[in-house]
């Protein structure tokens, strides 16, 4: 089944549909020479989005405006 991921964050969804090949490709070393920061949390996302059977899709929501979600997830990112 499809899954749509819901985020405020475009550093995330521009990491997985455009920069994480790169990264991979030049041992998670960014353009200025410095490590990625939080590679490993984007390698077992990449991960578990290609073991994942069904298409994933990234939807970016604006922050602090009120989606229940979003509010939760913030909350529980906090404690």
């Amino acid at each position: 089944k499809p899954l749509n991921i819901m985020t405020d964050s475009k550093y995330v969804i521009n990491t997985i549909e455009c920069w994480i090949k790169n990264w991979k490709r030049n041992n998670y070393i960014s353009y200025h020479n410095k490590p990625i920061k939080n590679s490993d949390l984007f390698k077992c996302l990449k991960s578990l989005i290609d073991y994942r059977i069904g298409t994933i899709k990234f939807i970016h929501i604006r922050g602090h405006m009120g989606n229940y979600g979003n509010e939760q997830a913030d909350r529980l990112a906090k404690e």
